[in-house]
């Protein structure tokens, strides 16, 4: 149970993280100019 309840935990806030990066995609544009990736806003 421990396994299925951190499976489930991982996908969604893997969806958050998504989601998230859709909202932060056009700061991310202006502020990262850096050699970063889209992972910076996502620890998934």
């Amino acid at each position: 149970m421990k396994k299925e309840t951190k499976f489930f935990l991982d996908r969604v806030s893997h969806s958050f993280c998504e989601i998230r990066m859709r909202c932060l995609l056009k700061i991310y544009k202006q502020v990262v100019t850096l050699r970063t990736t889209r992972k910076t806003f996502c620890f998934c």
